[in-house]
């Protein structure tokens, strides 16, 4: 894992788990190169140009927050990396693939960018995931994943049976239930 930034960044506690939230000041953003590194739960937000850069490598992207980056996350050459139960959301593009070998995309939510959910000259294996606009791929959805709270940066899908709300923490009840609970790959194990 190689943090660049022009001009400084610093580093914030995300959660009780250990995750951390990256603030850049300008042009900062992860970049995975000839690396088998890990990234779980962990909040990557507000780059002019990509929050994660993955190149040639077998990095593991699990249970992160992309959020409000031009383009969330810039894969090439890294087909045995692994991206999934990730929230990809606001920016402009979601995600970006050049050169064969893209990983294969499941059980994440892709969703609210000004552009495309997927650019670039390569295609991703997407499967199990909802999705700004449509990707071929068993279990796919194209449906509003119904965020808590966009506007207060709260990505936990709503849910009538209880989700987490960080801000009091406390688990709420909702009066709708987002398509993503449920939806992801049903052979995967609980919790996964």
């Amino acid at each position: 894992l190689l943090p660049r930034s022009q001009d400084g960044y610093q580093w914030e506690t995300f959660s009780k788990d250990g995750g951390l939230t990256w603030t850049p000041v300008r042009h900062t953003r992860f970049i995975s190169h000839q690396s088998a590194m890990a990234m779980n739960r962990c909040v990557i937000r507000n780059n002019p140009s990509n929050g994660i850069n993955c190149y040639d490598s077998s990095a593991q992207f699990v249970n992160n927050l992309v959020i409000d980056n031009q383009t969330g996350c810039k894969f090439g050459n890294a087909a045995q990396a692994i991206f999934r139960n990730n929230t990809v959301t606001t920016g402009f593009n979601g995600m970006f693939g050049e050169k064969a070998g893209l990983p294969e995309v499941r059980n994440c939510i892709i969703w609210g960018m000004g552009g495309p959910a997927f650019t670039g000259s390569y295609h991703f294996s997407v499967r199990y995931s909802c999705l700004k606009d449509n990707a071929p791929g068993e279990g796919n959805i194209v449906a509003d994943p119904l965020f808590a709270s966009e506007p207060q940066a709260n990505y936990f899908p709503r849910s009538a049976y209880g989700r987490w709300y960080p801000a009091i923490d406390l688990w709420v009840l909702d009066t709708a239930t987002s398509p993503c609970i449920d939806g992801g790959n049903p052979a995967d194990p609980v919790g996964d």
